[in-house]
């Protein structure tokens, strides 16, 4: 049995380290994620209040053993009315906080599809939605479990579970996250798969870190398309296939072995790709009646 937690976030931005030496950025990002607490603690006490927040939180709870079985949680978050979403994430995500925040970023909402206008979808399904604490403390009860705790570039989304603990003054979780050694980047492992060369400053190639799309199309031989992309759970669902074809520790399709996830893998796939569903037809049977008895032979 493997059981393994894929997760994504969408965020208010990112933070900005742009007056910091490239040396002295990567030290900020070592020590965010050290291990030592009285490291990272210090670090994150420093770096918190311009840390952007998770707008939405999407994971799969995956046991090869039993697929049908898979938890899936995906959720808004209820932000606070002082918190804003960056014009820039607005743009990835097409998350808004209400029409005028789209209108205000230049975006007319009624001619625009695929928006999600959080005031509203809040009003029409407010189940969607929960606070940050009881997301924390229900991703940490579900992680917990799991061999494997998978990511599209780990570190991003592993930092902003962290400044949500740290917010929340999670702290056991906090330092738990921290020492957690089974952290995978599906980023970092389909580096040599893809092959995908860019040329770095100095003019030398190399092999860049893949897309999540880019790392799909690798595997499973086409890129993701389709309206469906713009949602993290999609992006847990597209990081989950990939981590399970990788070969090392797993090399299976979960296409097919869990009906909503496959569903939501269909939705990004071409026709000629998708699962299909055969439904059994019912036998055909010779009818014979016996006074009030029937028998089907």
């Amino acid at each position: 049995m493997v059981k393994i937690f894929v997760f994504d976030t969408e965020t208010t931005g990112i933070v900005s380290m742009n007056h910091l030496s490239y040396d002295a950025k990567r030290q900020v990002e070592k020590n965010l994620l050290n291990t030592d607490i009285h490291i990272s603690f210090p670090e994150w006490q420093q770096w918190i209040k311009s840390w952007p927040f998770i707008t939405q939180l999407s994971y799969i709870v995956y046991d090869t053993e039993r697929p049908k079985d898979a938890k899936i949680f995906n959720k808004y978050i209820d932000l606070d009315v002082s918190v804003e979403i960056e014009e820039g994430a607005s743009k990835i995500t097409h998350m808004y906080k209400s029409r005028e925040d789209a209108i205000r970023k230049g975006v007319d909402p009624d001619s625009t599809p695929g928006l999600f206008i959080l005031n509203k979808i809040k009003k029409d399904t407010p189940e969607l939605f929960v606070h940050i604490r009881d997301a924390m403390y229900e991703l940490m009860s579900d992680l917990l479990q799991c061999q494997y705790i998978v990511s599209h570039n780990v570190d991003f989304d592993k930092k902003m579970i962290l400044a949500e603990l740290y917010r929340v003054g999670h702290l056991s979780a906090f330092a738990t996250i921290l020492a957690n050694n089974r952290f995978v980047c599906t980023m970092q492992k389909t580096i040599n798969m893809c092959k995908i060369t860019a040329i770095s400053k100095k003019g030398n190639p190399y092999y860049k870190f893949p897309k999540l799309s880019e790392a799909y199309e690798t595997l499973f031989g086409y890129k993701p398309t389709g309206k469906a992309l713009h949602n993290a759970l999609i992006d847990v669902v597209i990081c989950l296939r990939i981590f399970c074809k990788l070969g090392e520790p797993l090399d299976i399709d979960i296409q097919g072995m869990n009906k909503q996830i496959t569903e939501l893998i269909n939705s990004i796939s071409p026709p000629e790709y998708r699962y299909k569903y055969i439904t059994p037809k019912e036998p055909n049977f010779i009818t014979l009646r016996s006074g009030n008895i029937v028998y089907k032979l």
